[in-house]
């Protein structure tokens, strides 16, 4: 039996990062992904509400609320929900402290279902820089490792350090 070879391997903490953070991802798309639902529907309620159709049957929350009321408390609950697409890929805070975290939410065409996120946590160590990248399309989520091996090494060694400290 053969052993396939690469002409670059990973450190034991460019793999131990890269699977950590493909952990948070799955977490963070799924939450995204519920409250990209959940805005939808809401926009959905003001359109039937603008219509003046009776959601009481489906919605008996807004039994004893005006309909300006009722659009009101919609509009907040899906600003909420639209806020809550973007927090769901924000770190925890004791991680959080680590990195720089950007996130771009867009669409990748008209007939596309759900959003694409471009996430990029980035890490500026006394080693160098580490970038972590996270990418998805449709369902399909990809995240990359890129630092120096030194700069990996020291990251994944603070990384684990909050963890130690329940992080």
């Amino acid at each position: 039996m053969k052993k396939s070879t690469t002409t670059t391997s990973k450190s034991d903490s460019q793999i131990g990062l890269l699977k950590l953070f493909q952990n948070w991802v799955d977490t963070s798309f799924t939450k995204s992904i519920d409250s990209w639902n959940e805005q939808a529907f809401y926009q959905h309620v003001i359109k039937k509400l603008d219509a003046k159709v009776d959601l009481i049957s489906d919605l008996p929350e807004l039994k004893n609320l005006k309909p300006k009321a009722a659009k009101a408390v919609v509009q907040r609950l899906m600003k909420q929900a639209g806020e809550q697409i973007e927090s769901a890929w924000e770190l925890k805070p004791s991680v959080a402290k680590l990195f720089r975290t950007s996130i771009r939410v867009h669409m990748t065409d008209e007939d596309g279902l759900l959003p694409c996120f471009d996430v990029e946590y980035k890490a500026k160590t006394e080693m160098g820089i580490v970038t972590i990248s996270v990418a998805t399309k449709r369902r399909n989520v990809t995240v990359t490792v890129d630092g120096k091996a030194e700069a990996l090494d020291f990251l994944h060694g603070q990384v684990v350090m909050v963890g130690m400290r329940g992080g």
